[in-house]
């Protein structure tokens, strides 16, 4: 779908014009607000809660909302002008302004769309991003759209043709938003890592193949050093049996495979009740294996009623903690397990709560380290890399891992 037609042309010699224009806008709002407030309220909007909103003038509001729908309402009139549907989630993002009758919307179904103001279809739909997609923006000065996500991603599209440009790895931030400077040359960002953060869209590149940073490398003996060191290649000898080629750590951009979120209330002194909800930020097609979740209990606990969407769970008094067991779950997967907590009365000071823990095993390494290549060559028994069968497997084990409440 090619938008080239409905660009906008900028031209400075209108900036006089554009500055009247933002005068009369101000001024329209103020009146209008006053205006509004002595008009009652109309029919309901949304069926659920309003997530985004934009103005796109002084009497017409863009909204999106957890009930998968856009609305474009009519303050003047108190009437809904249209309703769209076409997201399998909730409408996170809605923006408008930088193309004639279009807009965009982004949602936690992972998708980007764009609408026609005068059209019950969406125009197109940007692919490429694997959670929730938060944060889009146009750049003030060309068709590129700039877009974050919860995957860590920031992806520039470009618009005529629905394209990614490049993307950039953000590493264990989790993005909340993403907007371009008013010269469009800086994106700005910030997540949940409670930073913000600058960077520069022109000389930003591609970063979906990213160097890991090892802090600590250990290798067999069998390994050539040098080699390592000039092309970061492993070139070795093996002995016979299974070895341990090479261990390493690091510490920097891990993508972590679970997120776990705990919630307690105390009801009182006798009474606990738990919610744990266990979130997969992996890919779809991947699954985790052998998931154990330990949920510690006071030590005064005396019933516990559980109830889990997956899996089973039991109390062990012997540990004090509630053992929470999967076999297996999917990519972009979320459970929740639930427990109500008897307690005797107990004089003791009030309950530290220790960490919940987490064992699992996950078929990538949440580091991002992978094997690019494997190549066997045998010189005296004369067979070349083409005669061998060859494969690479990925575990990624929990280790230490851990959440508090």
């Amino acid at each position: 779908m090619n938008f080239g037609h409905l660009f906008r042309k900028r031209s400075k010699s209108k900036s006089s014009k554009n500055s009247n224009d933002n005068e009369k806008f101000e001024t329209n709002v103020r009146n209008s607000t006053q205006i509004r407030e002595k008009i009652p309220v109309g029919e309901a909007i949304h069926s659920d809660g309003v997530l985004n909103i934009y103005p796109v003038d002084t009497s017409t509001i863009l909204s999106g909302s957890q009930d998968r729908t856009l609305v474009l309402y009519d303050f003047i009139n108190h009437r809904i002008r249209r309703r769209w549907t076409g997201h399998e989630h909730d409408v996170v993002k809605v923006l408008y302004g930088h193309i004639v009758n279009l807009f965009v919307s982004a949602s936690r179904d992972r998708t980007i769309q764009f609408w026609n103001i005068n059209s019950d279809l969406p125009v197109q739909k940007l692919l490429g991003h694997e959670l929730v997609v938060t944060a889009i923006d146009f750049n003030p000065e060309n068709s590129i759209l700039v877009s974050g996500s919860r995957d860590n991603k920031i992806i520039f599209w470009d618009t005529k043709t629905g394209q990614i440009l490049k993307k950039i790895m953000i590493g264990r931030n989790l993005i909340t938003d993403a907007k371009w400077s008013h010269d469009g040359t800086f994106i700005a960002q910030t997540g949940e890592d409670k930073e913000n953060k600058m960077y520069d869209a022109r000389r930003t590149t591609t970063t979906t193949k990213t160097a890991i940073a090892i802090d600590d490398c250990q290798f067999h003996q069998c390994v050539k050093l040098s080699k390592f060191e000039s092309e970061h290649s492993i070139s070795f000898i093996p002995p016979d049996g299974e070895f341990e080629l090479m261990r390493y750590r690091t510490t920097k951009d891990i993508s972590l495979p679970f997120r776990v979120i705990p919630l307690v209330r105390e009801i009182g002194r006798t009474k606990m009740e738990v919610k744990v909800v266990v979130k997969s930020n992996f890919k779809p097609t991947l699954i985790g294996q052998k998931i154990e979740i330990r949920i510690p209990t006071p030590s005064n606990t005396c019933d516990v009623q559980l109830l889990c969407m997956k899996g089973k769970a039991k109390y062990k008094s012997s540990d004090n903690a509630i053992v929470w067991k999967m076999k297996r779950m999917g990519g972009m997967k979320e459970s929740q397990l639930s427990a109500e907590i008897e307690l005797l009365p107990n004089d003791k000071k009030k309950w530290n709560r220790p960490p919940i823990s987490m064992n699992f095993e996950v078929p990538f390494a949440p580091s991002g380290f992978k094997v690019r290549y494997l190549k066997v060559f045998e010189h005296k028994l004369n067979y070349s890399d083409s005669d061998t069968v060859k494969w690479v497997r990925y575990i990624g084990k929990s280790g230490l891992y851990e959440t508090r409440s």
